[in-house]
């Protein structure tokens, strides 16, 4: 047998046979998943149009090329990937490592916001649709935020002057912290 990669004779138990046929020489099929792996959108690898199966060839890869492969079709798995905020990182964050819409990145340990993918703060994103749709509702009906929480209070009746549940006490007309404002 022919490798069609390298036209090269190769022994039958050395063979890798795709789904399609084609037989390849493990340097080859090696070859093939290393470059899949570090080049964008040729994961996953394939061979006329359609991946490997992986039951089929995987046998014919080194483990850590294996290993690589696994953690990476995790990745080209995730629908809403989220990747490390810091720059010089940037490693994709499995489902696994994220809690509470907090990222934490394995690769460095820097935390992401798994909302709006910056470095992680504490409050309300401003990505989340559900906090935008209320604050929407804020801006309609008045009601205001705790500068501290950023909790929303609506105030019924009496004066300017609210305490948060938080323990902040603000002015509600203007939203600064309490006695720190001309109104």
């Amino acid at each position: 047998r022919r490798c069609t990669g390298c036209t090269e004779d190769i022994s039958r138990a050395k063979v890798a046979r795709s789904h399609c046929s084609h037989n390849y020489c493990s340097s080859c099929l090696e070859r093939c998943f290393k470059s899949s792996l570090t080049e964008g959108g040729r994961f996953p690898p394939r061979c006329c149009g359609r991946p490997y199966d992986i039951a089929t060839v995987g046998k014919h890869l080194t483990p850590e090329t294996l290993r690589q492969y696994e953690k990476k079709k995790v990745e080209f798995e995730t629908p809403n990937k989220v990747y490390c905020s810091r720059g010089r990182c940037s490693a994709f964050i499995p489902s696994t490592w994220i809690a509470n819409n907090t990222a934490n990145c394995p690769n460095c340990g820097h935390q992401t916001c798994a909302v709006c993918k910056e470095p992680f703060h504490t409050g309300f994103c401003s990505q989340n649709t559900d906090y935008n749709r209320q604050m929407s509702a804020a801006r309609k009906y008045g009601w205001q935020t705790c500068p501290h929480c950023r909790r929303l209070v609506e105030r019924h009746s009496g004066c300017q002057h609210v305490a948060c549940l938080c323990g902040v006490d603000f002015c509600y007309f203007c939203g600064r912290v309490w006695r720190t404002c001309g109104c």
